[in-house]
């Protein structure tokens, strides 16, 4: 209600109705109060999302660096295995090599002389090749490598050549090698250093045999006897210095020998030597 004093007429009333009072917002809650509120709620959510996004993102990471590491694990694995089949296989060639080689080494060098002109002959058009080829390839030979003193316990009657590398056999339980279940045997290599405490060195009635090269130093720790008989296709027996400096018998009979070495120092206490048969050195 407004009341106005006139000079005139007296009071004047305002009967004019009254404004009404508009209570805003922000007399009740200030702007920046609500604003200060919204902001910790907001952070606060935020906080507890990168939270969650934190901990999904190690879990990823840890997936991934195992995954990267299984397949690393595999990868290494599966060279391994390729780079022993290789190895294998190279093995397996190269012992396949050192078997032809001996039979190559044992021809005649008149005999390989071959006319130039004729050195490549080729087969008449009706020769049937499939026959021939069962002939013209070599059969590899059944050989047993010794590299480990246990290996010489798989002495079997299929075995056609034995190769026995160097310094093994030495342990002072192998004294004695049985070669006589080797009925097959064709060719006997014995490396250095080998069958140091072996108290005799018998190879008997081993048709087949043709060639016998033993190392040096083999046969140094014991006193023994040598003895070759019944070998009939025996062609050369090589043994190498200082070998079998204590026995005391070398025995060589019935055999075919065509060549015999016996290094320095070899049989230096023998008291007995025989050489008997139709070729005798």
């Amino acid at each position: 209600m407004k009341i106005c004093i006139c000079p005139i007429g007296g009071i004047k009333h305002d009967l004019a109705p009254t404004r009404a009072l508009k209570i805003s917002k922000s007399a009740v809650f200030p702007r920046h109060r609500r604003r200060r509120q919204l902001t910790s709620d907001s952070l606060e959510r935020y906080q507890i999302q990168m939270g969650e996004l934190k901990f999904i993102g190690k879990r990823v990471v840890y997936l991934v660096v195992m995954l990267f590491g299984v397949a690393t694990l595999v990868f290494i694995l599966t060279k391994m295995i390729e780079d022993n089949m290789g190895f294998d296989e190279a093995l397996a060639l190269a012992q396949k090599l050192n078997q032809e080689l001996p039979s190559q080494r044992s021809v005649n060098p008149s005999q390989r002389s071959v006319n130039p002109s004729h050195s490549i002959v080729q087969p008449p058009h009706s020769m049937n090749i499939d026959n021939m080829s069962a002939v013209n390839v070599p059969r590899p030979l059944n050989t047993l490598v010794v590299k480990e003193d246990e290996d010489i316990y798989d002495l079997n009657k299929e075995v056609e050549v034995v190769d026995m590398k160097s310094g093994v056999c030495n342990h002072p339980d192998i004294t004695s090698c049985d070669w006589d279940v080797c009925v097959k045997l064709k060719e006997l290599h014995i490396g250095d250093r080998c069958l140091e405490n072996v108290m005799a060195f018998v190879l008997k009635d081993l048709k087949k045999l043709e060639r016998v090269e033993v190392g040096c130093s083999c046969f140094t720790k014991a006193k023994g006897r040598m003895e070759v008989s019944g070998c009939g296709l025996l062609k050369s027996v090589k043994i190498g210095k200082d070998s079998c400096e204590k026995w005391s018998e070398f025995v060589m009979r019935d055999c075919g020998v065509e060549e015999v070495e016996i290094g320095d120092g070899c049989f230096a206490d023998c008291e007995n030597t025989v050489f008997e048969g139709e070729n005798r050195e």
